[in-house]
């Protein structure tokens, strides 16, 4: 029994280390640039500068090539909702 809880609690704690997301955001550029140079195009980390609604002080925002399409995707998922029957926008 004793086994059994310690072999639960080791893949939970293990499971749990690797749901965690990178925070590109708190990386230098240095670090980004080297990061970029060990993994695949859609891994690869892009940064900008957006100013959001709430403040007009500029923030870095930084993510993957994937979470950016995605990104891109969802946004006109809800432009082309707003218009049904319409599919003027698309993915290029």
């Amino acid at each position: 029994m004793t086994i059994r809880l310690v072999l639960i609690f080791s893949l939970l704690g293990f499971a749990a280390c690797n749901t965690q997301r990178i925070n590109y955001d708190s990386m230098s550029n240095d670090e980004i640039k080297n990061y970029n140079l060990t993994v695949g195009q859609w891994d690869k980390v892009y940064c900008s500068m957006e100013v959001r609604l709430e403040s007009r002080i500029p923030r870095r925002k930084c993510a993957t090539l994937l979470e950016l399409q995605g990104q891109q995707i969802g946004d006109l998922g809800r432009i082309n909702a707003a218009n049904p029957g319409s599919s003027e926008f698309g993915v290029n």
